[in-house]
């Protein structure tokens, strides 16, 4: 799927957003990457699966402790 032309046709599409910016973590674009999991959680701060891919981004970035705090977010939703 081109998340790119999904996006392109739905602003707001949240799953989206997060899906490419797994595709980026892979690809090891991590700016790109951080971009796209950060609009995700700025659309919908109640979608645990981008708090948690951000956090494994930060990880791979060697910040734990940023890490840390989106992993506690997720933790914390319902």
């Amino acid at each position: 799927m081109d998340f790119n032309k999904t996006l392109e046709l739905n602003s707001v599409h949240v799953q989206a957003y997060n899906n490419r910016g797994i595709v980026y973590h892979n690809l090891k674009n991590y700016d790109q990457a951080l971009q796209s999991y950060t609009k995700a959680i700025q659309l919908n701060p109640k979608y645990a699966e981008a708090y948690l891919d951000r956090a494994r981004l930060y990880l791979a970035l060697g910040d734990s402790e940023k890490a840390a705090q989106d992993e506690e977010s997720a933790a914390k939703l319902p």
